[in-house]
């Protein structure tokens, strides 16, 4: 009984080392095989993002190629702007020196106003004492009528 035990024994421990053999033997296969696949599966997204890639720059260039034109207009659009605001502030300066001179002329204004108006008064002035000494030549004038007409 021993004997057909140990025989026993003997056989499971082939078998199971048998077993074992092939199935370390069909799991690196599987391992071999997810490796591969694995591989291929790499190298077909490494061809699609080269695509990608390729197809990208293409579309940069075109980019660059239409970017360049408007850059320049771009530019040329600053350059004109740039001058447009020192005409601007060029124009502002020219303003606030006009408004002072304005300011100035108006100031002169009211002036030479105010004298006239001064003129005005100092003529109606002139004008009542010429008024008053012709009276009083013309009463001088009958005085010495008078004395003329006493002394003869």
């Amino acid at each position: 009984m021993e004997k057909k035990i140990q025989e026993l024994k003997d056989l499971f421990k082939g078998d199971a080392e048998m077993f074992i053999v092939k199935n370390i033997e069909r799991f690196y296969e599987i391992l071999t095989d997810i490796s591969n696949e694995y591989l291929v599966k790499s190298k077909e997204r490494e061809i699609e993002l080269k695509e990608s890639i390729n197809l990208l720059e293409k579309q940069k260039s075109s980019l660059n190629i239409s970017i360049e034109p408007l850059s320049k207009e771009y530019q040329e659009t600053e350059t004109k702007l740039e001058k447009a605001r020192k005409q601007l502030k060029e124009t502002q300066e020219k303003q606030k020196e006009l408004d002072m001179i304005k300011e100035g002329v108006l100031a002169d204004i009211k002036m030479v106003e105010a004298m006239k108006a001064e003129v005005k008064k100092q003529k109606e002035t002139f004008e009542k004492e010429k008024q008053q000494f012709q009276v009083q030549k013309a009463m001088v004038e009958e005085q010495v009528k008078t004395l003329r007409k006493l002394n003869i």
